[in-house]
């Protein structure tokens, strides 16, 4: 992943937003934005206006930590939207949820997420979960530019 790019959180859980900012630690030292939205529509609308803003990778959304569970659109509405749109398509969603539903797992890969965990309960599965992202995501995985 370009390492300048923003991750977008899709979280309306104010405690959960706090855990991933506290668990995400210096974001400036992997070079990286969080961008926090609180409902459906403003996931997307934050992706848009990323698209919007330039048209350097850099200014762009590049990487998505959903919740399926919040207000105005669920996360999976956000997720067939993202993943319809020519432009964000290739976009990395992870779905991170407290639903460890089989048809909410199901119905998020037939809808094209790119991984799904369910949301850990305590503050050390939450900074594992920080660190395993930020390993993976942000220093391993290339992604299309």
């Amino acid at each position: 992943m370009n390492t300048k790019a923003k991750i977008l959180i899709g979280e309306d859980n104010e405690a959960d937003v706090i855990l991933f900012k506290k668990c995400m630690g210096d974001t400036e030292e992997f070079g990286f934005e969080l961008i926090v939205a609180k409902d459906g529509e403003a996931v997307l609308k934050a992706i848009e206006a990323s698209w919007e803003e330039g048209e350097r990778e850099s200014e762009r959304v590049g990487l998505v930590l959903l919740d399926l569970n919040m207000p105005k659109l669920s996360g999976h509405e956000v997720l067939r939207s993202i993943k319809s749109d020519p432009r964000s398509r290739q976009t990395p969603v992870i779905i991170i949820t407290s639903s460890d539903d089989a048809s909410d797992i199901k119905q998020a890969y037939d809808n094209h997420c790119n991984c799904y965990i369910q949301k850990p309960s305590d503050l050390q599965g939450f900074r594992e979960l920080c660190q395993t992202v930020k390993e993976f995501w942000c220093d391993m995985v290339r992604l299309p530019t």
